[in-house]
């Protein structure tokens, strides 16, 4: 089925999308890796200089009708998090209608559909409360995510999104205190690996009849 597909994945380089990158490589896509990481495939600052460049034009060019469109990047402020998701979501959406259909994956967070809970955070951790912004953008993504996959569905576009609950990356040795904190609100009692992450997002690009949702990876976090 994955044979001579095609995926791109912006924020390839992080610790999530270096798992999407994997997992699709693993499945027989070929797989094209967009980061400003020296060792991405397009090597690329994602910022507004680089939306209006030719080459930003140049990486919608070939999308064809079976290819898969994954937006994994992190940009540092919320400014550049909200126009870079809505930029390269609009453009490969727009693309694949042109082109006769694709698919969208975009990766949001739980504080898009949950409040923060402070008591997970303390001063003796690396890891800091999300800022209220933060919170408004992964809630902005989710929505611009369904009302992709409700415009462009005509097309064949589908469109979805990930939320994903606590990641792990080390945190048990380097964030001991929102580690302790996070899994005793897990019922599975655990953070996610990042290849879990991947193979949500895997299901999705092999599943043409599912779009418009919001696939919840948690562990159960949301349950409660």
């Amino acid at each position: 089925m994955s044979k001579g597909r095609r995926v791109y994945v912006t924020g390839g380089s992080g610790l999530i999308g270096k798992a999407i990158v994997q997992k699709f490589k693993e499945s027989k896509y070929n797989v094209t890796n967009i980061d400003m990481s020296k060792d991405a495939d397009i090597v690329a600052d994602l910022n507004m200089e680089f939306f209006k460049s030719d080459e930003f034009d140049q990486l919608f060019e070939n999308l064809n009708d079976d290819d898969v469109w994954i937006n994994s990047l992190y940009p540092p402020s919320w400014e550049e998090h909200l126009i870079a998701f809505h930029t390269l979501s609009s453009y490969a959406a727009m693309s694949m209608a042109e082109s006769g259909g694709g698919c969208l994956i975009n990766l949001s967070s739980i504080y898009a559909i949950r409040g923060t809970y402070p008591y997970l955070y303390s001063d003796g951790d690396e890891i800091k409360e999300p800022s209220l912004e933060y919170c408004m953008v992964k809630g902005a993504i989710n929505s611009l995510t369904r009302a992709i996959a409700t415009r462009y569905g005509m097309k064949n576009v589908r469109a979805n999104t990930i939320i994903s609950g606590g990641v792990n990356d080390n945190h048990e040795t380097r964030d001991i205190n929102f580690y302790d904190q996070y899994i005793c609100r897990v019922p599975l009692e655990r953070m996610a690996e990042p290849e879990e992450i991947a193979q949500a997002a895997l299901f999705i690009a092999e599943n043409k009849y599912f779009t418009g949702q919001e696939l919840v990876v948690d562990g159960g976090y949301s349950s409660w």
